[in-house]
């Protein structure tokens, strides 16, 4: 039976993990630091990073993606939930 026959359709989610706010991030400092402040762009006050998954996955709907992916991301660990933070943004696939 096909995705479409069983009532499911295609959504790309869209997963952003990223440092809470108030902790260090390294990677962003040294952005701001070696590479924004040294090329004289002087307005930029600071950078933080992230990490984004894309993730194409068969839901009912946009909610039942995000959950889905939302359970994924927790149930493998993907981000550590004490220093990072995520969101989760589904929608239709292309």
């Amino acid at each position: 039976m096909s995705a479409a026959a069983a009532g499911l359709a295609e959504y790309d989610v869209t997963v952003t993990i990223e440092n809470r706010e108030g902790l260090a991030d390294p990677e962003g400092e040294t952005i701001l630091r070696d590479l924004v402040l040294r090329s004289g762009r002087g307005g930029v006050r600071s950078v933080r990073t992230a990490r984004i998954l894309r993730i194409r996955v068969e839901a009912a709907d946009a909610r039942a993606a995000e959950a889905d992916v939302e359970r994924l991301c927790s149930e493998l660990r993907l981000y550590n939930p004490l220093v990072s933070r995520a969101s989760v943004r589904a929608e239709g696939a292309q």
